[in-house]
């Protein structure tokens, strides 16, 4: 395959949002990509409190209605575990949601949302205070 055509087929990202971001002509795997801006590398979160899950929703059109939700995971040994679901069923337009930290061993975790390849860097989880 020629260099030319090699750079036409599309390339899917199974890494976090920032890796992704800048990556030149990368395609991400079928889905809609919403970057995500909370949590981050120096976000923690204890288990049992209220947290906060934002997105940058500034190119939802008014009539998007994709299907939504928040999954956790912990990644022991470089494989990823999934832990638990975090919200499902919101409106993407708004930008945010919340829920309450499940109970989950301290520990480094990331969040995937609505599409495989966007995911969170990894953030603490601590225990409950």
């Amino acid at each position: 395959m020629s260099r030319e055509a090699r750079s036409a087929v599309p390339a899917y990202v199974f890494c976090n949002s920032d890796a992704a971001a800048s990556l030149p002509n990368v395609s991400r795997i079928p889905g809609h990509f919403y970057p995500i801006i909370s949590p981050n590398a120096s976000t923690a979160w204890n288990v049992g409190e209220t947290a906060t899950f934002v997105w940058n929703a500034s190119t939802i059109s008014q009539d998007t209605f994709d299907p939504s939700w928040v999954d956790l995971y912990h990644s022991p040994e470089g494989f990823a575990v999934s832990v638990a679901r975090l919200a499902d069923d919101f409106d993407l337009r708004t930008g945010s949601v919340q829920f309450v930290v499940p109970n989950a061993e301290p520990g480094d975790y990331f969040v995937m949302f609505n599409a495989w390849a966007n995911s969170s860097p990894h953030f603490r989880i601590a225990a409950a205070n």
